[in-house]
């Protein structure tokens, strides 16, 4: 079906669009990037602890990062509100990306 950004799809016709091939595999990916950006996550203290911070130290800096995180994805959610939004904010994203690669 066609989808406009103001039109509401019924649970069946959305189901019907998620189960086609790219659809599907782009679920699959992301359910993938999920599992491993949350494993990575739980790993972060472990990881402080292993190059030689104290578990206190390892501790805060893993709660600094939960809630930055949390914080920064809030804020996205709240700012990301139509299609426009959302390029937009993918294109800074991908610029602050590419900008702190360097």
């Amino acid at each position: 079906p066609q989808i406009r950004d103001s039109s509401a799809l019924a649970l069946s016709s959305e189901l019907q669009a998620c189960i086609k091939f790219p659809v599907a595999v782009q679920l699959v990916i992301f359910g993938v990037m999920t599992g491993v950006a949350v494993a990575l996550q739980n790993l972060n203290s472990v990881l402080l602890i292993g190059t030689g911070f104290s578990e206190v130290i390892a501790g805060a800096g893993n709660f600094i990062f939960q809630i930055i995180g949390a914080v920064v994805g809030v804020c996205l959610g709240a700012f990301v509100t139509c299609r426009r939004r959302l390029q937009r904010t993918l294109c800074w994203l991908h610029a602050i990306a590419i900008v702190s690669s360097l």
